[in-house]
């Protein structure tokens, strides 16, 4: 199940317009430049390099060559941004990756699809992380096992950085699993120590706190204040005790006065109550006799009036004697005045005697009023004897009410003093219930520090496992043998007889008190040099290419996604006819078993191709010719 890159597209990416190229070409693939009007070496900068460039960027973000960033991948002149699109493929996938810049709908994005389905990530970045876990290598194990370059901008593996070095032989061997398992258990590590962290600032905070509400407690429950209100709410109840006797016994008292006071006023009310009676029967007999005497006296006086009208109507006619009636204008005459007299004296002989009789009647009605009215009862005087009974109980009242609100006072102080001590007992309390909850706390946050801690011992040892000085070094040193030999056999058909490239991890360091092994690489040709230092730029490009085919059998032979590819560039720079000879011997030999894809301006070189591709430039834009 090896990967194979196939048909790559190239939209104005450096020199080409819009150009495919085919990849998984079986055989060795010859790449030369050709730029109008000039031949040979001068053909260089027609573009050929772009082509692994092109596939690098796809992939991983970065050209191989790192020069070309940014915005210089971008055709010049060119509108509308460019984009490579890369297809790769095994026994069951279809893999395919493009990435833009400055695109006018996609702007810098990279979109991957497996078997036809996006699984492209939220970022570009993300995205990249996702295609170097398809492709099972990163952008350095890629130029270390797969494309291989000789310019002078591209790193070789004896020229990387000692880190760049584990970091090739961990994706070759597939160990980056551990990598990961490291990262995973710093990261657990890492959050584990933020929580064990703030644990133990909880636990901390919370033990202070602890102290802070135990001191407090032991003052509320010890303190003078407290000492002070238990005593005085002891002598407030004491006297409010005693008050309550006091007013139980003037109450005692008060009820014996009221029961002579009751007594008393009981005799004075009943004696009141005949005194009443027979007063009332006097106003009765006195009002009856009244009213006898107003009868007479109105009927005198009815008389009387009688008696004065008939004098006046008699004064009257006596002044019209010889005279016209003013009513009916008749003479009134001397007779008929006579007459008149006649008529009139007889009247007021019998109202006199009628007032004689009423007279007579007055004197006997006044007589019965005098014999028969008799005395007025004499009100009843108040006793001496109920009024002292009535000051002694009203005296006793004010006793006892002057006993009931000292009584009073004395049992709201008591009332204020329990709340006082209420309160105390209840902030005790409170105390207590908090000190209870700081336990409870305390007791979790110290099984969360004390569990952190035991995750973390075991984390450590699992990161010094997965670390470069547990399983990964042991498992690089296992297949340093195998790697050696597989360089060396190569580097004997390109250097000769007794060539050796070998790598060791036997060097330590020592930083920051921690020890830590060193990948060496060496490389040697006997009788010519015994450094990769010493050696000419041929012989070191021959070194460089031993150890690439070393990798890449490695790969192949552990990496089931590793690629059955070689793509190389200008190996041939700095070689004499026989070290060419013997590259491409070695090439040839290789292609029978995946494509070989080899950029070259040597034309020695084109007559053992399988395919030859030219790089045609016409001073705008290059374009790709198969043969």
């Amino acid at each position: 199940m090896s990967l194979r890159i196939t048909e790559t597209t190239y939209t104005n990416f450096g020199p080409f317009e819009h150009e495919t190229f085919d990849f998984g070409v079986e055989g060795l693939t010859v790449v030369e430049g050709l730029i109008k009007g000039m031949v040979g070496c001068d053909s260089n900068g027609a573009g050929k390099s772009f082509l692994f460039d092109g596939v690098a960027w796809a992939l991983f973000g970065r050209c191989i060559r790192d020069k070309y960033k940014g915005d210089d991948v971008v055709r010049l002149g060119s509108s509308g941004g460019c984009s490579v699109e890369v297809r790769l493929e095994d026994e069951t996938r279809k893999i395919e990756v493009a990435r833009y810049r400055k695109h006018p709908v996609h702007k810098d994005d990279v979109i991957l699809q497996i078997n036809g389905k996006n699984v492209t990530r939220g970022t570009s970045t993300a995205t990249t992380l996702c295609i170097e876990d398809v492709v099972g290598m990163s952008f350095t194990a890629f130029c270390n096992s797969v494309a291989f370059g000789v310019r002078e901008d591209v790193k070789s593996f004896f020229a990387a950085s000692d880190t760049d070095r584990k970091e090739v032989l961990e994706r070759i061997l597939g160990l980056m699993i551990f990598t990961s398992a490291e990262k995973v258990a710093r990261k657990r590590v890492a959050a584990l120590i933020e929580t064990h962290a703030k644990a133990k600032h909880e636990v901390e905070t919370q033990q202070a706190i602890l102290t802070e509400r135990e001191a407090m407690l032991f003052d509320l429950t010890h303190s003078e204040d407290v000492e002070e209100v238990d005593l005085q709410l002891s002598l407030r109840r004491l006297t409010a005790k005693r008050l309550r006797q006091r007013v139980a016994r003037e109450q005692g008292v008060l009820a014996d006065l009221r029961d002579v006071e009751d007594k008393e006023l009981s005799a004075y009310e009943e004696r009141e109550a005949a005194y009443k009676l027979a007063l009332t029967r006097y106003e009765e007999k006195r009002t009856s006799l009244e009213k006898d005497r107003r009868k007479v006296e109105r009927a005198l006086a009815e008389q009387q009036g009688a008696r004065k009208v008939e004098e006046q109507r008699l004064a009257k006619f006596k002044k019209l004697a010889g005279k016209a009636c003013p009513t009916c204008d008749q003479p009134v005459t001397e007779a008929w005045f006579e007459k008149v007299r006649l008529v009139v004296d007889t009247m007021l002989g019998d109202i006199d005697d009628s007032i004689k009789n009423l007279f007579e009647q007055v004197k006997q009605v006044e007589a019965q009023f005098t014999a028969g009215l008799g005395t007025k009862p004499t009100p009843i005087a108040v006793p001496e004897s109920l009024q002292q009974a009535a000051d002694a109980v009203r005296a006793k009242e004010q006793v006892l009410v002057s006993v009931e609100k000292s009584l009073a006072t004395e049992e709201a102080r008591v009332e204020e003093m329990q709340a006082s001590r209420q309160m105390m007992e209840g902030k005790a309390e409170a105390l207590r219930l908090q000190i209870e909850q700081v336990h409870v706390i305390v007791e979790a946050r110290e099984a969360v520090v004390a569990d952190a801690e035991a995750q973390m011992k075991a984390l450590e040892f699992w990161i010094q496992g997965f670390g470069n000085q547990g399983l990964k070094s042991f498992l690089i040193e296992a297949e340093i043998p195998e790697i050696n030999q597989r360089a060396t056999r190569y580097a004997q058909q390109l250097l000769g007889k007794g060539a050796v490239v070998r790598l060791s991890a036997t060097s330590k360091l020592k930083t920051k008190d921690l020890t830590r092994e060193k990948l060496e690489v060496e490389g040697s040709i006997p009788g010519l040099t015994q450094s990769y230092a010493g050696a000419s730029t041929g012989q070191r490009k021959r070194m460089d290419l031993s150890l690439l085919l070393a990798f890449r059998d490695i790969v192949s032979r552990r990496d089931a996604k590793a690629f059955r590819q070689l793509l190389a560039d200008e190996v041939f720079d700095g070689l004499d006819k026989t070290g060419a000879e013997c590259v491409v011997a070695l090439l040839k030999e290789i292609a029978k078993d995946c494509p070989v894809v080899l950029v070259t301006h040597d034309s020695r070189i084109k007559p053992v191709a399988d395919r030859l591709v030219t790089i045609v430039h016409d001073g705008t834009r290059a374009t790709i010719h198969v043969q």
